[in-house]
C-alpha cells in the first residue's frame, strides 16, 4: 500500500560516539538488492544475501533512535522512506524457482531469503506506525531549540544596541570636553593678549625716552628749574 510519509534515516549510535549517518548506505543497499532481485546473476547469491541482511541491521537502527528520541536522528533525516511507503527492492517480485536455478541454492537457502524480505516489511510497518507521534514529538523538540536561539539571537541584539548607547554617550562626553577646553583655550588667549598690549605700550614709552634729543631734554629739565 502506497504511503505518503517522512522518513527517519538509519543512524548508528555507540556509547561514547557521535551518531553516524547510516543513509548513504542504504540507498546504496537498496539499488544493489533491486538489481539483483530483478536480474538475478550466478554466483551473486551470497551478496545478495548479505546486502539484505546488512539492510536490515539498518533499518532497526532506525527503530532503536525513534525509541531512544535521538533528535540527530530527526534533524538529518529526510526522505528514505520514499513515496510508494518503503524500499524499492520490495516491490520487486521474488522468484523463488528462478533464485534456486540461477543462485544453486538449496530449499533452506531459498527459505532464508525470503523470510528476510518479510523481516524487511515488518520494520518498514513498524518505522510507519512509529513516524507520526516521533515527526510531532521532534518537532516540538526542534520548536523549543528554535525559541532558544531566538532568545540568544534577541539577548546578543539588546547587547549591541546598549553597546552603542554607550558609545554614542561616551562620543557626546568627549565632544562636550572638548567644547569646554576650547573655551578655556579662547579665555587664556583674550587674558594674554591685554597683558601684552601694555608691556608694548610700555615699551614704546621707554623707547620715546630714550630716542629724546640731548638739548630737548636739558631745556625740559632748565624749565622744571626756573618753575621752582
Amino acid at each position: 500500500m502506497k504511503l505518503q510519509v517522512l522518513a527517519l534515516i538509519s543512524i548508528t549510535v555507540c556509547l561514547g560516539r557521535p551518531p553516524v549517518d547510516e543513509t548513504p548506505l542504504l540507498e546504496y543497499l537498496d539499488k544493489k538488492i533491486t538489481a539483483q532481485l530483478y536480474d538475478p546473476t550466478e554466483g551473486q547469491g551470497d551478496k545478495l544475501i548479505k546486502n539484505l541482511k546488512t539492510y536490515n541491521e539498518r533499518l532497526g537502527e532506525v527503530i532503536d533512535m525513534i525509541d531512544q528520541d535521538v533528535l540527530d536522528a530527526f534533524v538529518k533525516s529526510k526522505s528514505l522512506l520514499k513515496a510508494h511507503g518503503g524500499p524499492e527492492f520490495l516491490q520487486c517480485h521474488f522468484d523463488r524457482g528462478l533464485s534456486r536455478w540461477v543462485y544453486k541454492w538449496t530449499d533452506d537457502q531459498v527459505d532464508s531469503l525470503s523470510a528476510d524480505l518479510k523481516n524487511t516489511k515488518k520494520l518498514w510497518s513498524r518505522i510507519v506506525e512509529m513516524l507520526p507521534a516521533a515527526e510531532k514529538k521532534f518537532e516540538n523538540i526542534l520548536t523549543e531549540e528554535k525559541k532558544a536561539q531566538q532568545n540568544i539571537f534577541g539577548r546578543e541584539k539588546q547587547r549591541i544596541k546598549d553597546f552603542h548607547k554607550e558609545w554614542d554617550e561616551f562620543e557626546a562626553r568627549r565632544k562636550s570636553e572638548r567644547e569646554q577646553e576650547l573655551k578655556a583655550g579662547v579665555k587664556d588667549v583674550s587674558g594674554d593678549s591685554v597683558d601684552s598690549s601694555d608691556n608694548y605700550d610700555s615699551s614704546l614709552t621707554r623707547s620715546a625716552s630714550s630716542n629724546i634729543p640731548p638739548e630737548f631734554e636739558a631745556k625740559s629739565t632748565l624749565s622744571s628749574l626756573e618753575k621752582e
